[in-house]
């Protein structure tokens, strides 16, 4: 288990619910994960939970009876993703772009670590494809003269 997923678990399971809530990967490309703790829970209880993340860094919006919640991954937590996965021939290739084109890099809108924090739950496959679609993406930008985000290496095998 990543320590982001361990550390919404953790809030989650200190709370007196109905049943447990659901934590799962956000289905939003806008969100890292998602639960549907207002569907067993009290407004008391999910505004206990809405204070604890909040204080712990998480971003929430409730859609559709689930909250949605995100956290600004700039470096990566040790276990985010499992290091052999991002040796990558696709990590490679999206590594080398960042490192060539340090002058075109822009803050991150969170979007790939988002697709990354996602992918490294999954399989290295899952890792390797996400590292294929972005290093497309960044690509065809760099292309058309545009800036790609400033991604921590970490997340392609570099940097520390």
């Amino acid at each position: 288990m990543n320590p982001y997923r361990e550390e919404l678990r953790n809030i989650l399971a200190d709370l007196e619910t109905e049943r447990p809530a659901a934590l799962r990967r956000s289905r939003s490309e806008r969100w890292l994960y998602a639960t549907d703790l207002p569907m067993t829970a009290s407004e008391d209880i999910m505004e206990t939970f809405v204070t604890r993340a909040g204080q712990a860094g998480w971003t929430i919006e409730k859609e559709e009876g689930w909250f949605q919640l995100d956290r600004k991954v700039s470096v990566p937590l040790s276990g985010t993703v499992p290091a052999e996965w991002t040796a990558c021939p696709a990590a490679a290739c999206c590594r080398s772009l960042l490192e060539r084109h340090r002058d075109r890099l822009t803050v991150s809108d969170g979007y790939a670590e988002r697709m990354l924090v996602k992918a490294g739950e999954e399989n290295p496959a899952a890792y390797e494809e996400a590292c294929r679609k972005l290093h497309a993406r960044w690509a065809e930008a760099l292309r058309c003269r545009q800036k790609i985000p400033a991604v921590h290496l970490t997340f392609f095998g570099g940097g520390e």
